[in-house]
C-alpha cells in the first residue's frame, strides 16, 4: 500500500483511505444523479445525495457539536453546477435549534454551498417561529399545517427576486422546503430547489 493512503484519512462512508469527506466510488453509490421536476411550486428540484448514517454523523457533528466550519467539507463533494443567473436562498432554522447549537445552521450551509457554486448568496430569506410540538412523526400534510402559521417572507426580500436556487441541506418529506418555495413564488421568476441529502421515502 502507497503511503500516502496509509497517511490518508478514511472516508466518512466505507472508512477505506481517502483524502475527502466520501471517497470517489461512495459519492458514485450515494449520488442520487438525476433532476426531477415537481409541479409544486418550483420549475426543478434537486436532490443530490441519499442520506446515510455517515451523512446524519457528518451533519451530527456540524449541528450538535456546533462545528460550521465543517461545511467547508462541501469542496470535497462532487455537486451539482448551476447557471450564473441563480442566487442562493435558504431556508429558515428553527430557533430553538438555533439557540440550543449558537448558530444558523441554515445560513452557513447556504454560505458554503454558495461559494462553492460560485452563486451570490442572498441569506436566509424568511421569519420563524419555533414549533411547539415534535414533527419527527407527522406526514407531509401536518407538517405543511404546522409550518405555515410560523412562517413569513422578510420584507427585503418581497421584491422582484429573478432566479432563485432555495436551499436546505436535508429533505425528508418535502414539507419544509415546499412551504417556503410559496411565500416566494410571487416574487421569482423561476425557483429551484436543492438539498444536499434526501432520506429515501417516497417525495409525496
Amino acid at each position: 500500500m502507497r503511503l500516502a493512503n496509509l497517511l490518508a484519512p478514511a472516508c466518512q462512508e466505507c472508512q477505506a483511505p481517502s483524502w475527502k469527506l466520501f471517497c470517489h466510488s461512495c459519492q458514485e453509490k450515494m449520488k442520487i444523479g438525476e433532476q426531477s421536476s415537481v409541479a409544486v411550486n418550483w420549475e426543478k428540484i434537486v436532490l443530490e445525495f441519499n442520506y446515510t448514517k455517515a451523512a446524519e454523523n457528518w451533519l451530527h457533528d456540524i449541528k450538535m457539536n456546533r462545528r460550521p466550519e465543517r461545511w467547508r467539507e462541501l469542496k470535497d463533494l462532487q455537486l451539482t453546477q448551476f447557471p450564473n443567473r441563480f442566487q442562493v436562498l435558504s431556508v429558515s432554522s428553527d430557533p430553538l435549534q438555533m439557540k440550543k447549537r449558537l448558530f444558523d445552521s441554515s445560513e452557513s450551509f447556504g454560505q458554503s454551498l454558495a461559494e462553492h457554486l460560485n452563486l451570490p448568496y442572498l441569506g436566509v430569506g424568511f421569519n420563524r417561529g419555533p414549533y411547539l410540538s415534535p414533527q419527527k412523526r407527522l406526514r407531509r400534510e401536518e407538517r405543511e399545517i404546522s409550518l405555515a402559521p410560523l412562517l413569513s417572507l422578510k420584507p427585503e426580500f418581497q421584491r422582484p427576486l429573478g432566479s432563485v436556487l432555495l436551499v436546505d441541506d436535508v429533505m425528508t418529506t418535502g414539507a419544509t422546503i415546499k412551504t417556503h418555495a410559496q411565500l416566494l413564488r410571487p416574487f421569482c421568476k423561476e425557483i429551484w430547489i436543492y438539498c444536499l441529502f434526501h432520506v429515501s421515502r417516497r417525495l409525496e
